[in-house]
């Protein structure tokens, strides 16, 4: 007999005996807990209270199984209440583990450029050659993110830095700093 034969033969005899164990590369079943559960249940509640249009799951780093679950159990819980909210996923904190809120529209923020605080609009004069600028932010939610354009590769002359905040609902502003290299 051949190698190949003798090796079918050992595995259908395992099976038949049923001491075969799952190949490795098996697909379990993530199950969403009490505790999340309970957590989509308040975030459509908060969200339709405060007339939100979106509930987050966030708090990994990068989408698991638990994660997907998560989500799917959101949409079926916000499909059978009925809510008018939609489930959106987002990676975020790993340490905290998975969550769930309320997810607004809130893109309030505050920048700071080299330590000064700057607003949407700001004016900020550099000296001559100055190349980029130390840049600060902070989104009044913490579920929301800020994103920089234009801290680096500044040449002499007006140069516009924007920050684009994007809410917890996905909503997006941005708000832009005029910096002027030189005179």
């Amino acid at each position: 007999m051949s190698k190949k034969i003798i090796a079918s033969v050992a595995i259908a005899a395992a099976l038949f005996a049923g001491s075969v164990a799952a190949p490795a590369n098996a697909a379990t079943k993530a199950t969403v807990s009490a505790a999340l559960k309970a957590e989509v249940a308040a975030a459509v509640s908060d969200a339709t209270t405060a007339g939100d249009t979106a509930i987050l799951v966030t708090g990994y780093a990068k989408a698991t199984a638990a994660s997907k679950a998560l989500v799917a159990y959101a949409n079926k819980y916000v499909a059978a209440q009925g809510a008018s909210v939609t489930v959106l996923a987002a990676a975020g904190n790993a340490a905290d583990g998975l969550e769930v809120v309320a997810a607004d529209n809130n893109t309030a923020a505050r920048f700071a450029i080299n330590g000064v605080v700057v607003h949407d609009g700001d004016l900020d004069v550099l000296p001559a050659g100055t190349t980029s600028v130390d840049v600060l932010t902070s989104a009044v939610n913490n579920y929301a993110t800020v994103s920089v354009d234009g801290a680096t590769g500044l040449t002499d002359g007006l140069n516009i830095l924007s920050f684009t905040v994007t809410a917890a609902d996905g909503t997006q502003d941005v708000f832009n700093v005029f910096l002027q290299v030189g005179n």
